[in-house]
């Protein structure tokens, strides 16, 4: 082994293989750690995260070379015991493949490797295996990259270009990573002194350098807002997904975020929101570290994510304050019309990972719960504090006392600002699931709060697949998208779908024994009375210059 820069070898090193056969796209990885003085060392295979199971499926373990070693089975699929000699060097070797057969066709695929043809990308919760060590004391770990084809852009979450690193992380970091090569498009943008890396592929319905004009925007506003620019890296990827159109997702992780979208849209709001909603967990869930289990924390993480997502767009001059009062009103909408908005933060725990409805619940109540603290804050101080003073008291907590996010820190920060605190919000909206009422100046003191007759969104049909193909599944009968002439077992080419928006056409092309056709409808259903906010239809330039300094403008 070679020696880092810190001094002495690695821990661990890591030599990955890339083979491409036909038939058999795969990595081949190698492992070197050195036993521990018992003679017996676990180690673990990746096996749950982000909602996807048995990531060891993608993982087959080679049987071992070198004298002495013998890989034992346990209980758990996932953790194995390698028997050797005292304190012997070891080496392990796995192969890593995709799979599932074609391309990425759903979010949860990219959280599982993905090796195509022409690029390859994964998140090492889903690729690494390890020795049973402690998690988080940061180690010397060698990287090492054979065999990529000339010509492929390398990049991950420490660094872009170079075959062959050390790093100086934990475990927790390594696996909390994106690794991505291939035909990847690759720019370098310093940001207050620090280097920013984006990489996407494929073909967009936008040039390049709109988003990576808009990866630097939103980079910069969120530094500057943390007064935080210790991060001598960063990297920000893209990969295109075969969902419906309009569809995007993410994931931050080790001085990283990787995106994933399925859009012909230009750069807009929902790709904007999605980036600074990413990058804003380098910080929240990041940097700021939430006690476990993570999930009963969501709604701050997820949710207080949210509502700095949209202020600091706004701040920097990425969305108007149109968009701002537009969007905030759709996660009310949201909130309001969901079947589960009363849902515990035990269930929250229990089901989050199963449950798509429930899952968007943290994010909306977390959201809405900001913008009423922050109500309150200004009103109590009189506009001489708000919610970013609390936010950045958190930060420093984390940063120079190690402290976890919890509960009863945010309740203790935000009674620094407020007499009566936030511990009864927290029990009544947050363990209890109480439903949340908007604070009736949470958009400031011009903004008018009022029950508005609005639709809920409908699609009306779920979403099947027979082989490789996405169909239509169960079509419920009245609903928009029957009366369109959508029916179950249609075979779908193409679709662009809005998701919480009942106010954009679903646009669908599909197919069946009458052959192809094109299907558009309002996913509108049923009419509900919803709080929503407005600004007054004929605001003066003193209430629009009141509305604007309350969002520090």
């Amino acid at each position: 082994m070679s020696k880092g820069k810190h001094g002495g070898p690695p821990e661990l090193s890591y030599t990955f293989k890339y083979v491409r056969r036909p038939g058999d796209l795969r990595f081949d990885v190698s492992l070197r750690f050195r036993g521990g003085r018992t003679g017996r060392t676990r180690i673990i295979l990746p096996s749950e995260w982000a909602g996807q199971r048995e990531l060891f499926d993608a993982v087959r373990l080679m049987p071992p070379r070198t004298r002495g070693v013998v890989i034992h089975d346990s209980r758990s699929p996932h953790r194995k015991i390698v028997s050797h000699r005292p304190n012997q060097s070891v080496t392990i070797k796995y192969q890593v493949r995709q799979n599932w057969a074609g391309g990425v066709t759903d979010f949860g695929q990219c959280y599982r490797p993905v090796l195509q043809e022409d690029y390859f990308h994964f998140i090492g919760e889903g690729f690494f295996v390890h020795p049973d060590r402690d998690d988080e004391r940061p180690r010397l770990i060698e990287l090492n990259w054979e065999g990529l084809p000339d010509g492929w852009a390398l990049s991950h979450s420490f660094g872009a270009g170079r075959r062959s690193r050390i790093i100086n992380k934990s475990l927790s970091q390594l696996r909390r990573a994106v690794y991505v090569g291939g035909d990847f498009r690759v720019k370098k943008i310093l940001v207050r002194g620090g280097r920013l890396y984006v990489a996407l592929r494929g073909r967009w319905n936008f040039p390049d350098r709109d988003f990576f004009g808009l990866a630097g925007k939103v980079v910069e506003a969120q530094r500057s807002f943390w007064g935080d620019d210790d991060f001598p890296y960063f990297l920000i990827t893209l990969i295109r997904t075969s969902q419906p159109l309009g569809s995007f997702g993410g994931t931050g992780l080790t001085d990283s975020f990787a995106t994933f979208a399925s859009t012909d849209e230009p750069v807009g709001l929902r790709l904007k929101h999605l980036l600074a909603h990413e990058l804003f967990h380098a910080w929240n869930g990041g940097k700021i570290r939430p006690a476990q289990p993570e999930e009963l924390l969501y709604w701050f993480t997820e949710g207080f994510t949210e509502y700095y997502t949209r202020l600091l767009l706004l701040r920097a001059g990425l969305i108007t304050l149109e968009e701002y009062f537009d969007d905030y009103n759709k996660a009310i909408l949201d909130y309001y019309t969901s079947p589960l908005r009363e849902a515990g933060n035990g269930r929250i725990l229990r089901d989050y990972w199963r449950d798509d409805e429930l899952r968007r619940i943290p994010y909306r109540r977390g959201d809405i719960l900001a913008h009423n603290w922050n109500a309150r804050v200004r009103v109590a101080s009189r506009g001489r504090h708000s919610l970013d003073d609390a936010m950045t008291d958190l930060f420093r907590a984390a940063r120079e006392k190690g402290a976890l996010l919890s509960p009863a820190l945010v309740a203790e920060l935000l009674g620094a600002y407020l007499k009566c605190g936030v511990r009864g919000d927290i029990k009544k909206h947050v363990e209890s699931g109480g439903l949340i009422p908007p604070h009736r100046s949470a958009l400031g003191p011009v903004a008018e709060l009022k029950a508005a007759t609005v639709s809920k969104f409908d699609l009306g049909f779920e979403f099947a697949e027979s082989g490789s193909r996405k169909c239509v599944g169960a079509v419920r009968e009245g609903g928009p998208a029957f009366r369109a002439g959508l029916r179950s077992g249609q075979q779908i080419l193409g679709a662009q779908i809005f998701y919480g928006d009942p106010t954009k056409v679903v646009r669908l092309t599909v197919m069946d024994s009458r052959g192809r056709k094109d299907v558009q409808f309002y996913p509108a259903g049923e009419k509900l009375r919803v709080p929503q906010y407005a600004l007054p239809a004929r605001a003066s330039e003193a209430e629009m210059a009141a509305c604007r300094a309350w969002f520090g403008l």
